[in-house]
């Protein structure tokens, strides 16, 4: 409903709805201040079914913050939890890594933890030349896919004799863990994929005319 005509009704409404007293805001609206009125006020049909909308568009803009704030941090991790060394080097005639950050995207380099720059003289008289090494250092994987894998629901918690723990990464026998860690990924990537799916969904529900 489009707010109230009449002007100290609305404030009224509205203050209401963040909480205040009716007392209070019936004099925030303007009003004298009366023993009776804020209550009747309060009351009236119209302006009561307007602290409802009120209130019920606050929950609906939390939520939806709510929501926004999980999306950004889930991606970040992402961005970190699905890093590849691939992405930062190419592969020489003869073997050997080379750096090559040419066509590095913003999300490949907000994995980056480290990156250290060391120029050096090799080498004496005529054999002398400059070096510059370029060393780098990704941030760990493993607490990003283990904070991804609790978010979306992947863990198993055991309990006990009153003491509950989550299976880890780390726990697992060496020989494990690869193949633990390429299930975790793309268990991951499925849901990443499915909840995007789900707001592209929504998206286009909350857009179309109606």
């Amino acid at each position: 409903m489009p707010p109230l005509a009449n002007a100290q009704h609305e404030i009224f409404a509205q203050e209401v709805a963040k909480g205040r007293k009716i007392g209070k805001a019936y004099e925030l609206a303007g009003f004298n201040p009366h023993p009776a009125n804020p209550t009747r006020l309060r009351n009236n049909r119209g302006v009561a079914e307007r602290i409802t909308e009120i209130k019920q568009k606050a929950i609906e803009r939390a939520a939806e913050q709510l929501v926004i704030s999980k999306k950004r941090v889930l991606e970040e991790l992402a961005k970190i939890a699905f890093a590849n060394m691939a992405d930062f080097m190419t592969v020489g005639a003869s073997g050997e890594p080379v750096l090559n950050w040419r066509n590095l995207t913003h999300d490949q380099a907000a994995a980056l933890q480290e990156v250290t720059v060391d120029e050096y003289i090799d080498g004496r008289g005529d054999n002398a030349r400059q070096v510059r090494r370029v060393r780098f250092k990704l941030a760990p994987k493993q607490p990003a896919l283990e904070k991804i894998g609790i978010e979306l629901g992947m863990f198993v918690t055991r309990t006990d004799n009153k003491h509950s723990s989550e299976k880890r990464l780390s726990q697992l026998p060496p020989e494990e863990r690869p193949a633990y860690v390429a299930d975790l990924l793309a268990r991951a990537r499925e849901a990443i994929e499915r909840q995007r799916v789900i707001e592209a969904q929504a998206q286009d529900v909350g857009e179309s005319p109606g």
